[in-house]
Formats: structure tokens, sequence, C-alpha cells
């Protein structure tokens, strides 16, 4: 699935679900955004929705915010980090729809203004994007997934708490279909990093929280993770991750 196709399917979603929490009072409308702005400043999801295209200076939008005086400008997360399977497992279809979630907590942590950083993982880590809010390095680097491997969580879990011991607030989710085989292995560094966030694994393809690979929804139940199973890989789940991390 192409990164474009990607943002076809959550731009409703992702749209929805803003609008649904556009009643803080920090959300001041639209404004057209021009070359030389910033371009984390620009919504592309917004501007695809209401036109169709991005044509800089035509249709290209950016939102306009006003914080209140004195508070953090990051209002969600702080750093959410996506730990992405990629093994041969995920192939096709659930890694068409893990690819999708991610480009739409992507485009909510830019809403947000939260930092964002995503890591690879299949045969131990591949590749990372280190906290940021370069919003589109990450979408950059999930248009070019690759595929194949075994499942293994470790370096890719240490490197996750890497990055939350340098935030004051972080969540983590797992988007994989669990069977991940160094399970154990994971156990004490996701107990470390369920100390500075909440943890979630979304187990694509499996039936039920119960059908998630034994061990490790041990390990998740021993540190206090959240499990959502999504049964069905081709259906979007996107909205459902979105509400439960904002």
């Amino acid at each position: 699935m192409s990164i474009w196709k990607s943002y076809q399917n959550v731009v409703p979603l992702i749209e929805s679900f803003k609008e649904s929490k556009r009643n803080t009072g920090q959300f001041q409308g639209y404004a057209r955004w021009s070359v030389g702005m910033p371009l984390r400043q620009l919504d592309a999801v917004h501007s695809i929705s209401k036109y169709g295209a991005l044509i800089p200076g035509v249709t290209t939008l950016k939102e306009r915010v006003e914080l209140d005086t004195g508070q953090d400008a990051v209002s969600g997360q702080g750093v959410l980090t996506i730990i992405l399977d990629s093994s041969g497992s995920m192939f096709g279809e659930p890694l068409d729809r893990a690819i999708e979630a991610a480009v739409g907590l992507v485009e909510t942590a830019r809403f947000y203004h939260d930092k964002f950083a995503a890591i690879d993982f299949s045969s131990g880590m591949g590749w990372h994007v280190e906290p940021t809010t370069r919003y589109d390095e990450a979408v950059e680097k999930l248009s070019r997934m690759p595929g194949g491997g075994s499942t293994e969580l470790y370096e890719a879990a240490n490197q996750a708490l890497e990055y939350a011991k340098k935030e004051t607030k972080s969540a983590t989710i797992i988007l994989s279909d669990s069977y991940v085989w160094d399970s154990p292995r994971c156990g004490s560094t996701l107990k470390e990093l369920s100390k500075y966030g909440k943890i979630i694994m979304i187990a694509i393809g499996r039936k039920s929280v119960n059908d998630i690979y034994e061990p490790m929804r041990n390990v998740l139940n021993k540190v206090g993770a959240k499990m959502y199973a999504v049964p069905d890989p081709s259906q979007s789940f996107t909205f459902d991750v979105l509400k439960e991390l904002w």
C-alpha cells in the first residue's frame, strides 16, 4: 500500500476524531499555508480532505491554534512511540493496516504538537525515527517499510525505553500480530517502560485478547499493558487507537 493510499483511508477518520476534540477553545480554524512557512505547520490531511490535492499556496492549509498562557504546548502524550512489526507474518493486509494506523497517529500527534517516534522491528530493530516534531520524516520512513524476517522485539523495546527516559511523559503502541519470539526476554524492559506511561498492544489478526500469543500476553499482563485484538486485519482500526490515546 502506498503512503498516499494510507492517507486516503485515514483522512475521514482523523477529521472525525479531531472534530470531536475541538471543544477546548484552542483550535481557531484554518489559514493558508504557503511555501517558506515551516513544513510542520502544513495540515496535509485537512488540505486533501477539503480540496483533493496539495497545491502549495492554493489548496494547502494550516491550523490556527492558540495555547493558553503558561500551558505546555504538549497537550497529548508528550512523546508517542510506535513500535511496528514488519516481520514476514505481517505481510499484506496486516502490515497495510498497521501503517495506516501509524500514519493516523503521526497526524494526530501533529495536531496536538506531541513528539512522535517510530521503531521498526523484525529480526531485531530496523530503522527508527527519534522523538521529533518533524512529522513528515516519520511518514517518509513509513512509506518505505521493509518486510520479512522473524519477530524479535527486545532491541526495539529498549530503544523505546531510552526515548521515554528523556521525556516527562510518554505512551508506547506496539502494532503486531503478537507472535513475538523473544517475549520473555522483553519483560523487564517493558516493565521499566511502563513507569513512563501507558503501553498498548494492538494485536492484528487475533480473534480476541485470549488469542494473543500466550508468552507475549503473559508479559503484557505483568506490566499492566492494555491489549486489543483486531480479528479482521482488512478492517481499519485507526479511530479506536486514536480514542485510546487522546
